[in-house]
């Protein structure tokens, strides 16, 4: 989660954590804009939509979704990077 928006009004980061998920801090010092799931080592999600409520019925967003191990390859190893900066 971005730190700073973690605890504000409809941030999910304690709602997730108190469900038992590992949830970590962004660590970086700028702002993590980071969208994007990573499925099975195949499946990429990404784009401008932020999965919430506003994006779904208000905004003008994006999503694709791309198939192949390659390009989920990449995108995982810059979740690790991320990842690495996070703190619990």
């Amino acid at each position: 989660f971005e730190a700073s928006q973690a605890y504000g009004q409809g941030g999910e980061f304690f709602g997730m954590a108190d469900a038992g998920l590992k949830v970590q801090l962004d660590g970086n010092p700028r702002k993590m804009h980071h969208k994007v799931m990573i499925i099975d080592g195949d499946v990429v999600v990404t784009g401008s939509y932020n999965f919430s409520l506003s994006a779904a019925d208000s905004n003008d967003e994006n999503v694709l979704i791309v198939h192949g191990r390659e390009i989920a390859a990449r995108y995982l190893e810059e979740f690790n990077r991320v990842y690495q900066e996070a703190t619990p």
